[in-house]
This record gives C-alpha cells, sequence and structure tokens, in this order.
C-alpha cells in the first residue's frame, strides 16, 4: 500500500479506465489483492459501480479466478461496494 499511497500523494486519476474498461479496482480485484481493494474503498471512496468492456464488475474479475483470496475480494466488494446494496441499506435506514 505504499506505491497506492504515494501514487495518491501525485494526484494521479484513480478513476481512470485503460482500453478494456478495466480501472484500478478491477486490476486489483483480478489481481486477488483485499488490501489494496479496501484501501481503493475507504480512503478513496471507491465502489464497483462500472462495468468493464465485457460487462464485468471488479466483484465479476475477482470471481473469474476462483481462488480463496479472489472470493473473499469479490465478496468483500459485493458486501461493500456494490452501489444497488448500498442504495437499498441507505433506505432500510
Amino acid at each position: 500500500l505504499p506505491l497506492a499511497e504515494y501514487l495518491r500523494g501525485t494526484g494521479l486519476d484513480f478513476g481512470a479506465v485503460q482500453r478494456q474498461g478495466h480501472s484500478v479496482l478491477h486490476k486489483a480485484a483480478w489481481g486477488g489483492h483485499l488490501p489494496l481493494v479496501k484501501f481503493l474503498h475507504k480512503e478513496l471512496e471507491m465502489m464497483d459501480d462500472a462495468t468493464d468492456g465485457a460487462g464485468n464488475y471488479a466483484a465479476d474479475i475477482a470471481d473469474m479466478a476462483n481462488s480463496r483470496r479472489h472470493t473473499a475480494v469479490a465478496a468483500y466488494l459485493r458486501m461493500n461496494c456494490a452501489v444497488d446494496r448500498a442504495r437499498s441499506l441507505a433506505v432500510l435506514g
């Protein structure tokens, strides 16, 4: 996470996407990097609300790897970063 902190300090646009539509959140999910996913969510308020060019959310990308750490990333994203879930909880209070 020191590199993520450093890059944040440089003003890097963490919301940028590459040609397949992957954001930094997609890439962290693909790598199974739960601490980075949590940093992006908690520190940069990133939500899993954008699909890539194939229609995949970051949680979907994590599921594709089918390992324990990727499953943990997908679960975190769905529990904490899913916009529809956040809206529903806001309504419920």
